[in-house]
């Protein structure tokens, strides 16, 4: 889209045109803080539905971190505004012991689940986010700072799958004068997050030198070019990934992951590293990356003829001479166990979508395996040939103490329930990536 004015508010043709791309969204959540740029996002997106008699169903979703006084008084205001708009709203509280340090990181994490959470609660195939050019130029220099690669620096991408779900950002390439030309436009209030003026944070503090770098030529505009640029070189090694994959990895239903150690090492560094960093990914159930360091040091081993048994990243690591081995770390604590009422779609450890049938007979538990389990499938064990070490770390299903089944292909002959869809490792390859961005 041609700006001229990076001041002037976003007119109607403007606003049909950044949403144009999710026009025919069933679902769609709107991630709404109160804060300027969140506002603006939930008044263009009220508009253009209303202007263009769209039938979707569209969510407001506000957090509340609970990380200073009064602020369940914010997300009681953005209830409210929501509802003079016509939009639903859903308060989302996170509960539990708040960070002392890396709060805006931990944040962050607990705000997007908190989110995703909800949009699959409601049934929504998106969530939109309020992120503008100026935060795409300050996710750059963050990453610069911390010396990213290619990755790092590509930055923020305007839609991208996020554990099955759609997350989009429509004003990515709009500078932030704009939106706040919009809002102001509209004489709709909004709230001022302190933490924005909070020096304590990285991103407060290089968002006080864009005046300064911009009169030498690094504006948000051309940080933000640039990190295009990084996006094309990413996307590019990314297909190339692909391709390794089908030939060296073999993503397991029971959820782990054999790579072919002789075809992985015919191929450059990178691809290596890469392939490795979603292997850990996606068997880990981490939408995070493991540190640079040391999946770095783990490439380096397989290369170059190392073997031996490592964790990393959740994941319990076998470098045997022909193959690699990896598979979910049942960790100290065991893994999670929830409960799934009929109708409900969840995702379990951050690797499996769980949907339980609307007209199933009642709740179920989806936990791991266990002991208790996979001593209940003595067939299947021979038939797939993989220690318990690894099969106590594959989901199951329970009602109450009584084992019904495993996930697909690995089900007991005696019993079953088939009003469980899982869907696991293999259909997520290559879709989740780096953190929320």
């Amino acid at each position: 889209m041609s700006v001229v004015d990076p001041f002037a508010p976003l007119s109607g043709e403007e606003i049909s045109e950044l949403f144009t791309p999710w026009l025919h969204e069933k679902g769609i959540g709107l991630a709404v803080s109160g804060g300027c740029d969140s506002v603006a996002l939930m008044l263009t997106v009220a508009s253009w539905h209303s202007r263009m008699n769209l039938s979707s169903t569209v969510v407001v979703l506000t957090v509340d971190h609970g990380l200073r006084p009064g602020s369940d008084s914010v997300a009681l205001q953005v209830s409210e505004w929501a509802g003079g708009l016509g939009l639903p709203c859903q308060y989302l509280s996170w509960c539990g012991r708040k960070p002392i340090s890396n709060i805006q990181e931990i944040a962050r994490e607990n705000r997007y689940r908190l989110l995703l959470e909800a949009c699959r609660k409601h049934k929504l195939g998106c969530l939109f986010t309020g992120h503008h050019l100026q935060d795409q130029a300050e996710t750059f220099l963050l990453r610069l700072s911390r010396g990213s690669g290619v990755d790092g620096l590509s930055g923020m991408e305007t839609e991208r799958r996020v554990s099955g779900l759609r997350l989009c950002r429509p004003f990515l390439n709009v500078p932030v004068g704009r939106l706040r030309a919009t809002v102001k436009a509209s004489g709709h209030p909004f709230l001022d997050d302190p933490g924005n003026h909070d020096f304590g944070f990285a991103r407060v503090r290089f968002r006080s030198l864009f005046p300064a770098m911009s009169s030498e030529g690094l504006t948000a505009r051309r940080l933000a070019d640039t990190a295009r640029r990084m996006r094309r070189v990413r996307t590019a090694l990314s297909s190339m990934v692909v391709h390794l994959s089908a030939r060296a990895a073999r993503f397991d239903p029971a959820g782990f992951c054999i790579l072919d150690r002789s075809i992985l090492c015919e191929a450059p560094e990178e691809l290596i590293l890469r392939l490795l960093v979603k292997a850990l990914m996606l068997v880990g159930g981490q939408s995070v990356r493991p540190r640079a360091r040391s999946s770095e040091a783990l490439a380096y081993v397989i290369a170059t003829g190392g073997s031996g048994r490592r964790t990393l990243h959740g994941c319990c690591i076998d470098i045997g001479r022909d193959n690699i081995l990896i598979w979910r770390e049942f960790g100290r604590h065991g893994l999670p166990e929830i409960n799934v009422k009929p109708g409900d779609d969840v995702l379990w450890d951050g690797r499996f979508h769980v949907r339980l049938s609307a007209v199933a007979p009642g709740p179920v538990k989806i936990k791991a395996l266990g002991v208790c389990g996979w001593s209940e499938m003595v067939q299947i064990k021979e038939k797939h040939r993989f220690s318990s070490v690894i099969g106590r770390t594959c989901p199951s299903v329970w009602r109450g103490d009584v084992f019904l089944a495993a996930p697909p292909l690995i089900l007991p002959e005696s019993e079953g329930c088939p009003d469980v869809v899982f869907v696991g490792l293999e259909s997520e390859l290559l879709l989740t990536d780096q953190k929320y961005d």
